[in-house]
């Protein structure tokens, strides 16, 4: 038997199949949209703002049949979420010298960061004190606006405020500040009449004994005797000093042996203690002899 439908019921049938596959294809290229979306923002791919935004993996979905409402709730808490961090990250600044120790006519050379970056024109003010507590200089870093980081550079004996011994610089924006320390030595480094040459090894670390050398000559190259030490210490890269034994003179507290090997040549033997921090140390020499010349020499060592 031959079995006829009427025009109207054969198009209505073609038309809800019709719709039907075309829901189910918006329904795939929603959820495919919807869970790109949700990935862009678990891995940090939304996050605005200037500085660096903490973010963490989480796993959204579970199964592929989560509907697209819960879809849109768990997109919102995850914005929130990440919102919510990097709001919470608390104002920060950091300051550091290039060197530890610097003599006349060196600049000083300060780099540091600030968290979050001063907006438009507003910069770091930059203050020195010298070791009586002086503020010897006060002047204003300007910083990257999109990365918070900043350099001062200092000129150091532009004045008679320049006296020998510990700096502190203190920066200062809106929301934070930090302090930093630099040691400075008056005197020129050596003289005419009498030199050092001081020689330590270039990598060390705690607990191995290092050994420092010290050539004391005249102008003209002759081996001079040391009559008088008036400092042996080691600069550390936490802005402590350590002053090293000496004979006679030798400071309280002091660390290490010396040793008289010839009229002009000597040496030092000392071990960093335990824990020390790792960075650059500054060896300083300084004496005179029995004519009144005297000197100053440096060496310098890391530890890894």
């Amino acid at each position: 038997m031959q079995l006829y439908t009427r025009p109207g019921a054969e198009a209505r049938q073609l038309n809800s199949a019709e719709g039907g596959s075309a829901r189910f294809a918006l329904g795939v290229v929603l959820g495919v949209v919807i869970g790109g979306l949700v990935a862009g923002i678990s891995f940090g791919g939304l996050a605005g703002g200037k500085g660096p935004t903490v973010t963490s993996t989480t796993t959204v979905f579970s199964s592929t049949t989560i509907s697209s409402t819960e879809q849109l709730s768990a997109i919102t808490s995850t914005v929130t979420k990440v919102s919510t961090e990097s709001e919470s990250r608390a104002p920060s600044m950091t300051l550091e010298p290039t060197l530890l120790l610097y003599y006349p006519g060196d600049d000083v050379v300060l780099i540091g960061t600030v968290y979050p970056p001063p907006s438009g024109d507003q910069g770091i003010e930059i203050s020195t004190s010298n070791p009586l507590g002086t503020v010897i200089q006060v002047g204003t870093a300007e910083t990257g606006v999109d990365n918070g980081t900043f350099f001062y550079i200092l000129n150091t004996g532009t004045s008679s405020s320049w006296v020998s011994g510990k700096y502190t610089v203190t920066a200062t924006s809106a929301l934070s500040s930090t302090t930093t320390v630099f040691y400075y030595a008056a005197s020129q480094f050596g003289s005419q009449q009498l030199q050092f040459q001081v020689v330590a090894p270039p990598v060390s670390s705690a607990n191995q004994e290092i050994d420092v050398a010290i050539l004391s000559t005249l102008s003209g190259g002759a081996l001079d005797n040391v009559t008088s030490w008036s400092g042996l210490a080691v600069y550390f890269p936490d802005g402590t000093i350590h002053y090293l034994c000496t004979s006679p003179g030798t400071p309280a507290g002091c660390t290490g042996t010396f040793s008289a090997i010839h009229p002009g040549l000597y040496q030092i033997a000392f071990t960093l203690p335990p824990g020390s921090p790792g960075g650059t140390y500054y060896v300083e020499v300084e004496g005179s002899d029995s004519s009144g010349n005297s000197a100053q020499g440096l060496a310098e060592l890391s530890v890894p």
